[in-house]
């Protein structure tokens, strides 16, 4: 008589053969849902704590139970390997480092003093030899100056949002040299500075136009130095005959020299009778 058994999991009854020979499941498949059940019965009552950020946490399987998420796993992996790169630079230097002999810091000493030696020496030297230097390079530079120019040009060209900064820091350090260097040129220069001024009166009326210094004097030598309206020779200032402020532009044909008192008289007004003749006399004439 073949005797009967019950299975442990689906609570069938089953006869044991040569094939299957388990005495406490019906099948392969019973057996592995059994294993299953009671292994995540068995971790129900186990607490995980995550080595990473130390919450405790129930895992999904057994081989996830270090850490409670991939975020904390690859946040100590990260962690893990700066400690380890930490350590070995530590480590290597702990094994290389070998203290000095005798013989050796007096080596150091030696070469410190040479060193401080060499650099008062050769700080004395250039002193002493201050002015030969800058004449050499001076007559070199007078040499080469369209190597100089066309080297600097060309690095001007490729870096200059460095040019720009190096100009700014030298102005910031040497203000007072740049204020009295300005100073001079403007009292040797007054045109410059007139033309200066009306560049950027133009500017701030949003008007085009430019006028430079060879200009203005090639207009003064077309009206004989002399004002266009009283025709007086006195000092001469730039008068727009039509007007910055009514929509004239800042161009050659629209200026003529004029003497101070002519120039407030005049103010904004246009001189309908004249301005036309002066425009076109300046057109012949440029």
């Amino acid at each position: 008589m073949v005797q009967a058994f019950v299975c442990k999991f689906c609570l069938e009854q089953f006869h044991a053969n040569k094939r299957w020979t388990s005495q406490d499941f019906c099948s392969l498949k019973c057996w592995y849902a059994f294993r299953k059940r009671e292994h995540i019965h068995s971790m129900k009552h186990i607490k995980y704590v995550c080595k990473f950020c130390r919450n405790s946490f129930q895992p999904v399987r057994k081989r996830y139970s270090t850490f409670c998420s991939p975020i904390c796993y690859f946040a100590s992996r990260k962690y893990r390997l700066a400690d380890s790169v930490e350590k070995s630079e530590r480590q290597r230097l702990k094994i290389n480092y070998q203290p000095d002999s005798p013989e050796e810091i007096a080596q150091k000493q030696k070469i410190a003093e040479t060193t401080d030696r060499r650099r008062e020496y050769l700080n004395r030297w250039y002193k002493e030899n201050k002015d030969r230097l800058k004449t050499k390079a001076r007559d070199r530079y007078e040499q080469n100056r369209e190597q100089y120019k066309e080297r600097t040009l060309k690095w001007h060209r490729a870096n200059p949002k460095k040019c720009r900064e190096s100009t700014s820091r030298w102005v910031s350090r040497n203000r007072d040299r740049v204020n009295r260097v300005a100073r001079e040129y403007h009292r040797k220069n007054p045109d410059a500075l007139r033309l200066r001024n009306q560049r950027r009166r133009a500017r701030r009326l949003l008007v085009g136009g430019n006028v430079t210094q060879i200009e203005w004097t090639e207009i003064k030598k077309i009206f004989k130095f002399l004002c266009a309206y009283c025709r007086r020779k006195r000092k001469l200032t730039m008068d727009h005959i039509v007007a910055l402020a009514i929509g004239g532009q800042h161009l050659a044909n629209n200026i003529v020299p004029a003497c101070k008192p002519c120039n407030s008289s005049k103010g904004i007004k246009s001189l309908p009778g004249n301005s036309r003749g002066l425009q076109l006399r300046l057109l012949d004439r440029l």
